[in-house]
């Protein structure tokens, strides 16, 4: 694991709060007045994930199996989230 791994895994609120610094430095190059303290951040996903099924072919996961692997031999699991703060 690189020092960024450790430094994320070690130390979250540190981490968020320099990149919030490093935001706030960058945006007041074009604003002067711009704060974080002001400011809402979303990040908004929506991905399709295919995996190759090892436990969904067992004889209990036999109704999930069929909605989700229509003539394929892949997995298809969709997410979609959204989370935010200010």
């Amino acid at each position: 694991m690189d020092v960024l791994g450790v430094t994320l895994l070690g130390n979250q609120e540190g981490v968020l709060l320099r990149i919030s610094d490093v935001i706030e430095a960058n945006m007041k190059t074009q604003n002067e007045e711009f704060t974080m303290k002001e400011s809402y951040t979303y990040v908004k996903i929506d991905a399709t994930l295919e995996v190759k099924p090892i436990l969904m072919t067992l004889p209990f996961m036999a109704e999930e199996t069929e909605s989700n692997l229509p003539g394929s031999n892949w997995y298809t699991i969709k997410y979609n989230g959204m989370q935010g703060y200010n």
